[in-house]
């Protein structure tokens, strides 16, 4: 297998363009989301904005096997693309891995950035030589033929990966070489101050995806202190594509906000300054913003956080601490509840709250009393509780009860005449046995009257 390495260009969308032409190129391999040329561009500015001093910030790799080698499944071109990428030193970046077959044989094309995910530059010294050694590995792991790899290449290869472009400028906008457009904004539009940082549709979802592909790219963000149920989830989804939406973000950001972008992965807030705010439901992140801009990125992330549609009662920070500080003084004033991850934020939140004296008590997320010196209502309620306790006074015991009591009758309650309540009306069979009672004679009332007794009797 041969290795060989180009020298460091600028313009990636021009390389992954000549390279994708026609689909003769193939992504097998990778740590990027991307596969157009204008999609894998966009990830490759995300990361070289975190070190725009970079020029040539653009690798580009090959490794063609020996004509007597056998032909390369997939997997296994994926295997090798990942240990040679790796062990350049592509670990923690963006790279991709390309197959072609426009030839009489395979080979491999790799583009890498050369700035990690700390934005720290991924140096090239001695390139050669850890090239080397990574293909003699793979050729006795892969049963391939060792072959001695060239230390360059030729100058048109170079000038190739370099300059073609498709007629596209190059991606990097402090690149004092790429050719910008002109202002397409009129001087009365929000985006005339933004500009050359554009409104592009996709950079976003991009960026995005290269995030959460990437555990350990740490991005400022804010979240709900708590677990949401998955109900309470959907609703904040579903908020984003509501059409008040827009018109709260304008009532809390005013002339700032410019545009509201819809994507796949939620809605991007784009500012008069150069950061925007991802917001994805139940998590807002700043992207793009400066060191200096990071108390205004925290009142803004806060201020969401507190209104409508979201009013997060707790909420938890991720970034700098210089970030996490000014985040949390934001949620403290907003009465907020602080959920702290790690020794470091807790130290953090420690410091915040204990700021001043009336900003915060020792309870997050809920007001201390006001101080009370030049109040005339508090301040003799702090004067009292200066004062000793004052003990109760003993009441006169013996005296209240020392005489009977004697009870006082009570007069019984005059029967009240009924109101309202109407008389017993009879029905005919009471009617009927009243009326034989008025006419059946009555019985006398004397003493029973003597029966004679009959002659001829005994006695008689």
């Amino acid at each position: 297998m041969i290795g060989k390495i180009a020298p460091n260009g600028k313009s990636a969308r021009g390389l992954a363009s000549y390279l994708m032409r026609y689909g003769r190129g193939r992504i097998i391999a990778g740590t990027m989301a991307g596969r157009t040329p204008r999609e894998l561009s966009r990830e490759f500015g995300a990361l070289r904005s975190l070190n725009p001093k970079l020029t040539k910030a653009v690798a580009h790799l090959m490794l063609s096997p020996a004509p007597g080698d056998p032909t390369l499944s997939d997997a296994q071109w994926q295997e090798i693309a990942q240990r040679y990428a790796e062990g350049m030193g592509y670990a923690k970046t963006a790279w991709c891995g390309l197959v072609h077959n426009d030839t009489d044989h395979q080979h491999l094309h790799i583009i890498a950035c050369r700035i990690d995910i700390h934005g720290k530059t991924i140096s090239d010294a001695n390139s050669y030589r850890k090239s080397e050694a990574i293909v003699r590995r793979l050729e006795r792991d892969f049963g391939l033929v060792a072959v001695a790899s060239p230390t360059s290449i030729k100058r048109r290869t170079a000038a190739t990966a370099e300059t073609i472009n498709e007629g596209e400028p190059s991606m990097q906008k402090n690149d004092p070489q790429a050719t910008i457009p002109p202002n397409p904004f009129q001087p009365g539009d929000p985006q005339h101050a933004t500009w050359p940082i554009p409104f592009e549709p996709g950079r976003d979802a991009a960026q995005l995806a290269f995030i959460e592909a990437n555990p350990e790219v740490v991005i400022p963000s804010a979240k709900p202190g708590y677990a949401l149920a998955p109900d309470l989830d959907k609703a904040l989804r579903r908020a984003l594509v509501e059409p008040a939406y827009e018109n709260q973000m304008r009532a809390i950001f005013g002339d700032e906000l410019t545009r509201v972008y819809r994507h796949g992965s939620g809605v991007t807030l784009y500012f008069r300054s150069p950061w925007r705010i991802q917001d994805s439901g139940s998590k807002l992140r700043v992207m793009d913003y400066k060191a200096s801009e990071a108390a205004q990125a925290a009142a803004s992330i806060v201020k969401m956080a507190a209104s409508p549609p979201k009013c997060w009662k707790s909420i938890t920070f991720t970034g700098s601490d210089a970030f996490v500080t000014c985040a949390m003084r934001e949620a403290r004033n907003h009465g907020i509840e602080i959920i702290a991850v790690g020794d470091t934020q807790l130290q953090i939140l420690a410091t915040v709250m204990s700021e001043g004296r009336g900003d915060m008590g020792s309870m997050v997320g809920f007001a201390a009393a006001p101080e009370p010196d030049g109040d005339p209502v508090l301040a003799p309620l702090l004067e009292l509780d200066s004062l000793p306790p004052q003990p109760w006074p003993k009441l006169p015991v013996k005296e209240i009860f020392s005489k009977p009591v004697i009870p006082v009758p009570v007069p019984k309650p005059t029967p009240q005449p009924v109101v309202g309540v109407l008389p017993t009306i009879p029905n005919l069979r009471e009617r009927l046995q009243a009326r034989r009672q008025s006419v059946a004679p009555k019985k006398p009332t004397g003493p029973a009257p003597v029966v004679p007794k009959r002659p001829g009797l005994p006695g008689g």
